[in-house]
C-alpha cells in the first residue's frame, strides 16, 4: 500500500515541475512579451515628419483609443467634416486647406452674397429645420412657446387674408394710438402738408418705426466690403394736390 502511494507521488512530480516552469517563464518574460506585442507605430499613416510630429501622433493615438461615437448625429457631423477636407494636402504645410480645401467644391456662393462659410451653411440648414418644425401640425405634447410660434407663422403665411385685412388693422392701430390718418393708407387723403415731425415722434413714442429711416449698409454687388452707404428711405406719398411736387422727397422736405 505504501509502495503504491510513493509511486503516485513520484508520478506527480513531473507535472508539478512543468507547471512551475510555465509560471516562472510567464512572470519573467511577460514585460518583454508585452513590449514586443505593443505596436510601435500608430494604426494610421504618418501625416507629417516635423519636430512636433511625435506629439501629434501621440495625441491622435489617444484620440483613437477613446470610445467611438456611432450615433446618427456623430456620423452626420463626421461626414460633413470629411467632405470639406482635402486630405491630399499635408496638414503640417497648410492646415487650412487640409481641413477646408474642398469647401468651394461642395458649396456655391449664393447670388448676392460676398461671403459664404461653414457658419452660413449651418445657419441656412437651421432655418430650414426651424421652418420644417413650425410647419408641422400641432401635437398634444407641444410646448406653449412652440404652439404660439406656429400660430404666428401660420398667420403670417395667410397672404390673401393679410392683403385684405392688414391695411384696415394698421389704420385702426394708427387711429387708436392718436396718429390719425396716413397718406399712404387713405386714398381719399388730400392734404398736401404733412406734420411729419409730430407723426414720427408719436410713432417712436409707441415703439414703431416710421416710414423715414437712416441706415448704414454694404453693397452686396461689391467683391469686398470696402464701401458703405448712408441712405434715406423717403415716404411714399402720391396724391392730387394743388401744389406740384417733383417727387415724394420734396413733400418730405417741405412737410410740417
Amino acid at each position: 500500500m505504501k509502495c503504491n502511494r510513493k509511486k503516485a507521488y513520484f508520478s506527480l512530480v513531473p507535472v508539478v515541475i512543468v507547471v512551475a516552469t510555465i509560471v516562472a517563464c510567464a512572470v519573467l518574460f511577460y514585460p518583454e512579451f508585452k513590449n514586443a506585442v505593443t505596436p510601435t507605430e500608430p494604426p494610421f499613416p504618418s501625416l507629417c515628419d516635423g519636430a512636433d510630429c511625435p506629439d501629434i501622433q501621440q495625441s491622435l493615438a489617444a484620440a483613437v483609443s477613446r470610445t467611438n461615437c456611432d450615433s446618427e448625429e456623430c456620423v452626420l457631423a463626421a461626414a460633413r467634416i470629411i467632405q470639406l477636407m482635402d486630405r491630399s494636402v499635408d496638414p503640417c504645410e497648410n492646415f487650412f486647406n487640409f481641413s477646408c480645401g474642398n469647401f468651394h467644391h461642395q458649396h456655391v456662393l449664393p447670388e448676392g452674397n460676398n461671403i459664404f462659410n461653414s457658419l452660413g451653411v449651418y445657419l441656412e440648414q437651421l432655418d430650414l429645420d426651424i421652418k420644417s418644425i413650425i410647419e408641422e401640425p400641432n401635437y398634444g405634447n407641444d410646448s406653449e412657446s412652440l404652439l404660439k410660434t406656429k400660430q404666428v407663422y401660420q398667420s403670417c403665411m395667410e397672404l390673401e387674408r393679410n392683403e385684405e385685412t392688414s391695411v384696415k388693422h394698421l389704420r385702426d392701430v394708427l387711429s387708436n394710438m392718436g396718429i390719425g390718418e396716413w397718406p399712404l393708407l387713405d386714398p381719399e387723403w388730400k392734404e398736401c402738408r404733412l406734420d411729419l415731425e409730430w407723426r414720427m415722434a408719436k410713432l417712436n413714442a409707441i415703439g414703431m418705426s416710421s416710414l423715414v429711416r437712416l441706415s448704414s449698409t454694404f453693397s452686396k454687388e461689391l467683391d469686398y466690403r470696402t464701401e458703405a452707404y448712408m441712405t434715406i428711405a423717403s415716404p411714399l406719398i402720391f396724391h392730387d394736390c394743388e401744389e406740384k411736387y417733383e417727387n415724394a422727397t420734396d413733400i418730405w422736405m417741405k412737410g410740417g
